[in-house]
């Protein structure tokens, strides 16, 4: 009896040291099982992280097993969101989707969450972790040193300076100079980088993004005096008559074949593939876009203020973060003009903070799925049509030409990601031809389906507006490509796999098509390559419309830095690098960005 009560309180011991190192391991089996791919450098950093936040929480609530319990569940809950993002979005975690969780749970009944048997695996694992912790892990009094408060406190601290010191060692990691662990800033090797570095790093190394530094050498006051400076330079001439603009960001919309080879039974994206052959009044292009896959804000937030998600956090959202003023962008410049302004995206109302954030932009009005509901309005999938919603922004435009032009800036729903499922309301043209065991042929079928419609849909407005007597110019671009998963076709193609893209394959996903269209007389362009927080400068110029200062300045920089996203920079010789490693100077840019979001008072 004596020896079975021996060994039991030896295992109790051991387990209470051995459950950090199980934790981690668990969780981190969630992105691979078995993970053997971490780099032991690394596994030992994110052990030590988690023995000394588990002794803080031991030491200061005078328990073993309820901390213990508690952070098992903790970290066993995000395992399961690291799956499923990954699964959904072929992106890991990031700290900032602690505040999307209501824009996920809007569109999570579009996804597949059938449990992988890895999944159900670790999932037990953990599960049973925590019945043995309950178990067989002893009272810290049974520890006599610890049974007066003094050591315990003493423990603590200890345990606290380990692990405040590991943490400001990973969110300083570049300024400390002692490069220790592994760590990759690619942002498209999401897969590569967790495997290898550990989830737990990459969360607490992106946590270090969360806020907005000052940048080196920043004044208002100088920003604001280069400001004026580029003002002086503005042209105010206006064209005599206002245009109604029309912008159409269209939700996953790309061109596969940006990316590599994909022969196809029919074009699927005929109508546009005509416009970018050279079309009168019509201006196409490439632009790069920050982000793939999810996160469509952040396209909206590049194109309507000219600002770069180059400058701020990693996985940051700044409609819900950074965008709680009036802040300076294409809405409320111009609505000083005489524009009626209008958004509207034909889904829920409180996704990505957008009922808080377009008001601060300028809108003066906006429309979202609610106010679609009551038109009895075509589905495909479980989404408002593209062709309806064209029907209905054609409708709303006309209904204010009576108030003066019009802004109106649209977010389509149409073709969001997953495209696993089935669905009778989803007609199927589109077929690839590719060598059998081909992987995810028929999921890129179903997404070239879609992208066939959005291609209808355009053309229905084009040809509504070729019509119309009223000046009007239609703009159209995608916000982001899908989840790169469902380009497996195209990356077999070429060779390879979505977890193993060269660099330069990486920098094409994130690449999508635009076109600006115009009923009347405008100077045409074709194969232009810009990134999006220039794309507005484009459509103001070809509206006639007069840049104001900050658009000056950002279309002047264009000419040096044509491609500028938070993935990588073009300069003007054409010469393409990672964003973390680009030899151009930003640094302009970067400021007076911080002075436009943060500092700058609008009228």
């Amino acid at each position: 009896m004596v020896q079975r009560e021996s060994v039991k309180k030896i295992s109790g011991i051991a387990l209470t040291f051995l459950a950090p190192v199980f934790i981690f391991f668990l969780f981190q089996s969630y992105i691979q099982f078995l993970p053997t791919g971490i780099k032991a450098v690394n596994a030992l950093f994110s052990c030590l992280w988690m023995e000394s936040l588990c002794l803080c929480l031991v030491f200061i609530t005078g328990s073993i097993k309820i901390p213990l319990s508690i952070t098992a569940g903790f970290f066993m809950i995000l395992g399961i969101a690291e799956f499923y993002v990954y699964r959904f979005r072929d992106s890991f975690l990031t700290p900032i989707d602690l505040f999307s969780f209501g824009t996920a749970m809007n569109v999570a009944s579009n996804y597949d969450f059938t449990p992988s048997a890895a999944f159900i695996a670790v999932t037990a694992l953990f599960i049973l972790l925590i019945i043995l912790i309950l178990l067989f892990c002893p009272s810290l009094k049974s520890f006599p040193m610890f049974k007066e408060l003094k050591p315990r406190v003493f423990a603590f601290l200890a345990a606290l300076l380990v692990f405040l010191g590991l943490t400001h060692y990973l969110r300083h990691y570049e300024s400390l100079g002692v490069k220790l662990l592994v760590i990759d800033e690619n942002a498209f090797h999401s897969f590569r980088n967790n495997k290898r570095e550990g989830a737990i790093i990459r969360l607490l190394y992106d946590s270090g993004y969360l806020f907005v530094n000052k940048p080196s050498g920043y004044s208002e006051k100088e920003a604001a005096e280069i400001l004026d400076s580029y003002g002086e330079k503005a042209d105010t001439a206006v064209t005599e008559e206002l245009p109604d603009i029309v912008v159409v960001m269209n939700e996953s919309f790309s061109d596969p074949r940006l990316v590599g080879p994909l022969e196809t039974n029919e074009d699927y994206m005929p109508f546009i593939h005509s416009l970018q052959e050279g079309h009168e009044d019509t201006v196409t292009g490439v632009i790069n876009v920050s982000v793939q896959g999810g996160n469509t804000p952040n396209s909206e937030f590049e194109f309507l203020t000219g600002n770069s998600m180059a400058f701020l956090p990693k996985g940051s959202i700044p409609f819900q973060q950074y965008i709680s003023r009036d802040i300076q962008s294409i809405p409320r410049y111009l609505s000083s003009m005489g524009y009626e302004t209008l958004a509207m995206h034909p889904y829920y109302s409180n996704g990505w903070n957008r009922t808080r954030a377009y008001p601060f932009l300028g809108f003066s009005d906006m429309k979202f799925l609610e106010y679609f509901e009551d038109m009895d309005p075509e589905y495909v999938r479980k989404y408002i049509s593209d062709s309806f919603f064209s029907d209905v922004i054609m409708d709303e435009v006309e209904k204010r030409n009576d108030d003066g032009p019009v802004f109106s800036f649209n977010v389509t729903m149409q073709n969001h990601s997953a495209y696993i499922k089935d669905y009778d309301n989803l007609k199927k043209d589109i077929k690839i031809i590719a060598e059998e065991g081909t992987p995810y042929v028929d999921v890129l079928e179903k997404y070239l389906d879609l992208v066939k419609l959005s291609d209808g849909a355009f053309r229905k407005m084009v040809e509504h507006y070729s019509e119309v007597d009223r000046k009007t110019l239609l703009v159209f671009f995608g916000d982001h490509q899908p989840p790169t998963d469902n380009f497996e076709p195209v990356f077999h193609n070429l060779g390879t796999d979505r977890r193993n893209l060269s660099e330069e394959t990486g920098w094409d996903i994130y690449k999508v098509p635009f076109v600006i269209w115009a009923n009347y007389d405008i100077e045409e362009e074709k194969d232009l390559e810009i990134s999006l927080n220039y794309l507005g400068n484009l459509v103001l110029k070809k509206a006639g419309i007069p840049l104001y200062d900050y658009r000056v300045f950002t279309d002047e920089f264009s000419k040096k830095v044509p491609v500028l996203s938070a993935v990588r920079t073009v300069d003007d010789k054409g010469n393409s690098r990672n964003l973390s490693e680009t030899d151009v100077d930003l640094s302009e840019y970067e400021r007076l960005q911080y002075y436009e979001l943060f500092d700058r008072k609008t009228e």
